[in-house]
């Protein structure tokens, strides 16, 4: 205001300059817009031709007026002249001299702008004063209860069931649409209305009839309940109907579906209890004893099989009554008469096919207000527990009798009490009297023998302390000292909760058994003696056999066959590897098995395998075994040849031709003496003597790749080489002479000679196929042999000279390459087939699993050839 100030004095204009006053006017002024400058309420002077007289600083802020405006018309002051009709209502203010209102907003503030007079002493009015007051919170609030007031007629209009707010003196103050269209008068509960706004008593609910227009009469439940708002004395009554008609009439519904629903229940109680005496063979019965009325239900008629049209009387229940029982029947009905007390028993039915029931009967006597007596019972057939009860009785004799003649009895022990409880058997079993009462368990273990007590005691009660299952075999002392022997065993019975609740268990006579194990025990002894004699004799006798004859099968007398049977003899009793070599048919066999009965094994097996003819896939399931479902197949464990060969003698014939990864398995054996079996994971130790035989050149087959050299050293402990048919023709005579024997002896034929031309024929001839050959040509020459003159068919030999092996050193890798040329021709065509007829190993003469492995060792890829 101090420019505003300035402005007023310097320029002579405010309220003095106006009206042309002197200084002191001046000084007057200004200590007014210093007060009105204190005045939080904006304030605007203007003078009758609507000049701007002055203002305070709230009003600067308000209308952003400043000192330059003063003494500026209204009109030409931008705020000033955006109030609304200001000029107008100032020229109303200075004509009446009555204040005059408007609203007034700036932004989102609300104002009230007041146009007051302003008057001299002589009440002259030469300007006005414009106030503006800010309503804005005013205004707020307002908005908000009105707001609010719609928000609770809204809410009040969704709710069906009619409602309204009452005043104190019962005015309606406010009701939504369902009480408006009700047309329900108050009136006869305003007394109740006032007494709950009063704080007396609570509003107590009334249910009221009313007929709704188009709707027919409802049922309505009236409630009230006061309503306070804080900062208001004033009591208002919230006034609520709810429509319980649907209600009322489920009730009315319920109630009569209650009676129906009893009634459905008293029948169904009626058919359970019906159903319930014929399943349990009960009926019921009444007897008036003043009249002897008797009703019976419809199981009793079933009972007793008669007609439910048939009135019941005492005679016509004698009729069914057995005539032994009769004088009970007669006896009970005049007890009951004359007691009126309860009863209780039991009679016989004697039926129209003679069959017998047996009945139980449970009565109960009752007196009338007059004194009059009447009893109420039940009849129950017992036929089926009766008849259980004596196969129980026949089925305890059948097994004490049973436990007679096996000398076996039971027992039982209640952990609770302590007690024993044993059968008829225990007591002939112990010979102790079965009128002497013993239930303590000490009783019983002061029978068992001394040695015996503590080990049987101490078992027992830990298996009472664990809960586990009991089993003794231990000797009892009899009075007369006899001594038994018992085998017993018990089982733990443990109750709901798991806890140990008694023991149940058989206690054996075996006396006869043990005496007659003792027995067996010493009669086998005796055998095992003679086992061993006999076993010591049969040696004795083999080794006196031996001597006599060591190669009864291994015929000849040339020196070359003595150097082997000499070196036979040396190897025999070592348990060394023997590696056999020779070409095929040389009788490799008979000497293994003259190696093995020379031996320390030979009372043990000679297993012989030949490993040109197992498969490649199966060689080492048959060497070693197997392990169920080691590969498919395998439905079982099975023993391999070593393990058969356990303490004995293994021949492995052909041994060259094994696949690389069984060689492996072979060198571990020899190695270590263990092996496992295909699929398994058990070591298992083997004890076996290994004779392998080939005909094979093993030291080519080494330079080729297809056989171990570790593994040849290892076969190669002592080598012996069975010379060739041809390189012992002095033999060849012996040996005619020994197959025409036999064969003859087996054909039933008499050969009494050998032609010359024959003999010397066979001597000739250089046998490629060794003794086998000769053996097979003998045989066939026996067969078809019509006289006594043993004869040769020239034509059965041929005459192809033998070539002997090239002494010249072979160039084994040139050797190498022919193979794989050979065997990739051979694959070719038989499109990659290795085995069958049209296969690969075919065509070259040699076993499929040979092939196999000379293809696995040269690297040829078999597939490629396959089309």
């Amino acid at each position: 205001m101090t420019a505003q100030r300035a402005t007023l004095n310097g320029g002579g204009t405010g309220f003095q300059s106006v009206n042309r006053d002197d200084a002191a006017a001046n000084t007057a002024t200004s200590d007014l817009i210093d007060i009105l400058d204190g005045v939080d309420i904006p304030i605007v002077v203007l003078g009758r031709d609507f000049v701007l007289v002055c203002f305070n600083e709230a009003a600067a802020h308000l209308l952003r007026l400043s000192p330059s405006d003063v003494g500026r018309a209204s009109r030409d002051i931008s705020a000033l002249a955006g109030l609304p009709r200001l000029e107008e209502q100032c020229n109303q203010v200075i004509a009446s001299g009555i204040e005059s209102r408007a609203d007034f907003r700036d932004g989102d503030k609300w104002f009230v702008m007041r146009i007051s007079p302003y008057a001299k002493g002589d009440r002259h009015v030469t300007g006005t004063v414009v106030t503006f007051t800010n309503v804005t919170a005013l205004r707020a609030s307002i908005d908000q209860a009105i707001y609010e007031r719609e928000c609770i007629k809204a809410i009040l209009n969704t709710v069906a069931d009619p409602r309204v707010v009452l005043s104190a003196d019962q005015r309606i103050l406010l009701g939504n649409r369902a009480f408006y269209t009700m047309f329900l008068e108050l009136a006869s509960w305003r007394t109740q209305l006032k007494e709950m706004l009063d704080g007396s008593h609570a509003f107590q609910a009334v249910e009221v009839d009313h007929v709704f227009p188009g709707e027919g009469q409802r049922t309505l439940m009236l409630d009230a309940r006061p309503l306070s708002v804080p900062g208001h004395s004033e009591r208002r009554v919230l006034v609520s109907f709810q429509d319980i008609t649907a209600q009322k009439q489920a009730e009315v519904a319920n109630d009569l579906g209650a009676i129906g629903e009893r009634k459905e229940e008293l029948r169904r109680s009626e058919a359970f209890l019906a159903e319930a005496q014929r399943l349990s063979l009960t009926g019921s019965f009444s007897w008036r004893v003043t009249t002897d009325e008797i009703t019976w239900s419809d199981q009793l008629y079933r009972i007793f099989e008669f007609d439910q049209s048939m009135p019941v009387t005492f005679e016509l229940i004698g009729t069914r009554v057995h005539p032994e029982d009769i004088p009970l029947l007669h006896d009970m009905i005049e007890r009951a008469r004359g007691a009126g007390a309860d009863f209780e028993y039991e009679h016989r039915l004697q039926m129209p096919d003679q069959s017998i029931k047996y009945l139980h009967i449970v009565a109960h006597g009752t007196r009338d207000e007059d004194g009059r007596l009447e009893y109420i019972g039940a009849v129950q057939d017992v036929t089926a527990r009766r008849l259980a009860e004596e196969e129980l009785r026949r089925s305890e004799a059948d097994l004490h009798e049973a436990q007679r003649l096996s000398h076996t009895g039971s027992w039982k022990l209640d952990l609770s009490s302590g007690k024993v409880s044993v059968s008829p058997e225990i007591f002939r079993i112990y010979a102790v009297n079965p009128d002497k009462e013993i239930a303590s368990s000490d009783f019983w273990f002061d029978r068992i023998h001394h040695e015996d007590m503590q080990r049987v005691r101490e078992r027992f009660e830990r298996c009472v302390a664990e809960g586990l299952e009991y089993e003794a075999d231990y000797r009892i002392v009899l009075p007369d000292g006899t001594i038994k022997y018992h085998h017993a065993i018990g089982h733990p019975v443990l109750d709901e909760s798991g806890a140990l609740r008694e023991f149940l268990g058989t206690a054996m006579d075996v006396t006869e058994q043990v005496q007659a194990r003792i027995a067996l025990e010493n009669a086998f002894e005796e055998i095992t003696r003679l086992k061993d004699r006999l076993h010591n004799e049969n040696i004795a006798l083999k080794e006196e056999i031996a001597q006599a004859s060591m190669f009864e099968e291994v015929v000849g007398a040339s020196a070359a066959l003595r150097a082997v049977l000499s070196r036979v003899t040396k190897v025999a009793p070592t348990d060394s590897t023997v590696l056999l070599t020779g070409e095929t048919g040389t009788g490799k066999e008979m000497i293994a098995r003259a190696i093995h009965q020379r031996s320390r094994r030979s009372s043990r097996a000679f297993v012989s395998v030949n490993c040109a003819a197992i498969p490649v896939s199966l060689i080492a399931s048959e060497l070693f075994g197997h392990e169920k479902g080691a590969f498919t197949g395998a439905s079982g464990r099975r023993l391999g040849r070593f393990e058969l060969a356990e303490g004995g003698t293994i021949f492995l014939d052909e041994v060259g031709e094994l696949p690389a990864e069984t060689q492996v398995a072979l060198l571990r054996v020899l190695q270590e003496r263990e092996f496992e079996r295909v699929g398994g994971n058990q070591t298992i130790r083997t004890n076996a003597r290994v004779v392998a035989a080939t005909n094979r050149d093993l030291d080519a087959a080494i330079a080729a790749g297809t056989f171990r050299r570790d593994l040849f050293y290892r076969l190669n402990v002592f080598p012996i080489e069975i010379p060739p048919l041809r390189e012992r023709r002095e033999d060849i005579p012996l040996l005619v002479e020994y197959y025409i024997a036999r064969f003859a002896r087996k054909a039933g034929k008499r050969i009494r000679g050998i032609s010359k031309t024959t003999l010397g024929l066979l001597v000739s001839y250089p046998w490629p196929g060794n003794i086998r050959e000769l053996q097979n040509v003998v045989e066939r020459s026996v067969v078809v042999c019509e006289t006594e003159t043993f004869s040769v068919d020239e034509s059965w030999l041929s005459r192809q000279p033998h070539s002997p092996q090239p002494e010249a050193h072979l160039d084994l890798g040139k050797l190498v390459v022919q193979e794989r040329e050979i065997i990739e021709v051979a694959l070719r065509e038989s499109r990659g087939r290795v085995h069958g007829p049209s296969g690969a190993a075919t065509k070259l003469g040699i076993p499929g699993s040979t092939l196999e492995s000379k293809i696995k060792s040269l690297r040829i890829n078999k597939n490629r050839f396959k089309t």
